[in-house]
């Protein structure tokens, strides 16, 4: 397995480990002309709470044990480089192998979906909405894959043909979405094939492997841009399938019906469906431990009095719904917090009157 693909151990472990290698030592060993006995062993120290690496090698003299640090640090460099190399060859594997998957399952999804929105005019309608609705709601609804001039006329002479049921459902989008005090909470549509797709909500596993980082360029603002390494693991999958077995057993028990999926294209519509319209969050995340966190309760980072964090950044895991109004209570109870800080530190230094 990949190096680079493990979600419990911190980088700076994986580094260590592998500076300390055999084959890391060997190539600073050969680079110098020098056997691996006589080029050593170094002392990799750790420094907590930091990315810093401290390397401590031995040498006759200064000139030469500096020769051998450079020597190890090239060649650790070099091999992070091909490591790095191979585990961006396997991901691109993995997703080839996730795209073919996909390709091969589209065709029989498009016509699928295609006979179950021309029986019914209010989702032809939708289909027809799609160049007006946001990103990720258009591709929930037709895969993301293009329409043909066949499609969008099929769909227009469905929508002429069903005026009661799209009347009805423009009057419901109207009243209960857009003028009601309390909107309703999604777009609900009764096929007339009795036949229904399942949208599902699943939580990521924290996964130390994805991250957010400094990417090249710079936006419109003129901010650096950032760079979203997003995972997901074995678990993420399994949890999914779970569900939907367990789910599939209980519509087949209670005899109301009966739900199938397919279990070998799972992880493709999850990556598919999970790339895109997510919430990044968790990457200062609150805690106890400083060697799994970065904010403690009160969002203050740890080790630094007078530096807080607020926002996403600072959830410990993701749950599976919209993180927003979370992030306002954080802010607002961290405002509060900082309140009575401030207040204390205040009236601390102000010197009282005898």
């Amino acid at each position: 397995s990949s190096p680079f693909g493990s979600a419990s151990l911190s980088p700076k472990v994986v580094y260590k480990e592998i500076a300390d290698s055999e084959t890391v030592r060997l190539a600073a060993a050969n680079a110098l002309g020098m056997s691996l006995s006589e080029f050593g062993r170094p002392r990799i120290k750790l420094i907590d709470e930091t990315s810093i690496m401290i390397f401590e090698i031995q040498g006759d003299a200064p000139v030469k044990a500096q020769h051998k640090a450079d020597a190890l640090i090239n060649a650790l460099n070099r091999q992070l480089d091909a490591l790095r190399a191979d585990e961006i060859a396997r991901r691109a594997k993995v997703v080839e192998d996730s795209l073919q998957s996909y390709r091969a399952n589209l065709k029989e999804a498009r016509e699928r979906v295609l006979t179950h929105q021309e029986r019914t005019g209010v989702l032809s309608m939708l289909y027809l909405a799609k160049p007006f609705i946001p990103y990720e709601y258009a591709r929930r609804l037709h895969g993301g894959a293009p329409g043909t001039w066949r499609s969008w006329l099929q769909h227009v002479r469905n929508v002429a043909s069903d005026p009661g049921d799209t009347a009805a459902f423009l009057w419901h989008l109207l009243r209960d979405r857009r003028l009601a005090s309390r909107k309703f909470p999604s777009i609900i549509v009764r096929p007339r094939t009795n036949r229904f797709s399942l949208d599902f909500h699943s939580e990521q596993q924290p996964n130390f492997a994805s991250r957010v980082t400094l990417g090249p360029g710079r936006d419109a603002l003129d901010m650096p841009r950032l760079h979203v390494d997003w995972r997901h693991t074995e678990w993420d999958i399994r949890t999914v399938r779970s569900a939907l077995d367990l789910f599939a057993a209980d519509v087949r028990t209670s005899g109301i019906g009966t739900y199938h999926y397919d279990r070998d294209a799972l992880e493709s519509e999850v990556l598919r469906d999970g790339a895109y319209g997510g919430h990044h969050l968790g990457t200062a995340r609150m805690g106890t431990d400083r060697r799994t966190s970065v904010v403690d309760a009160d969002g203050r980072v740890h080790g630094v009095r007078n530096l807080h964090v607020a926002g996403g950044a600072i959830f410990p895991t993701s749950s599976q719904a919209n993180p927003t109004l979370t992030i306002v209570a954080l802010a607002v109870r961290l405002a509060d917090h900082l309140k009575v800080e401030l207040a204390r530190e205040a009236q601390v230094a102000t010197p009282h009157a005898a």
